[in-house]
């Protein structure tokens, strides 16, 4: 399982705070193991407020890349 999560903050600001392990490990056990699926991903698309269609080309990149 791919989670493919938006984020408005840029990626340094949101590793700082230490949020990408809160929501991943929310995301991954949480979540996905609680379900019984085991092997779960997150992959985070930062400053997607900003970027627009950028968001949607990285969220597409994610997805292709989680496929092979």
């Amino acid at each position: 399982m791919l989670w493919l999560t938006l984020v408005s903050y840029e990626e340094r600001h949101f590793v700082e705070l230490g949020w990408d392990e809160v929501v991943g490990r929310l995301l991954r056990a949480g979540i996905s193991e609680f379900c019984g699926i085991e092997d779960a991903r997150v992959h985070f698309v930062y400053d997607s407020l900003k970027v627009g269609a950028g968001a949607l080309k990285e969220a597409d990149a994610a997805l292709d890349a989680f496929g092979k």
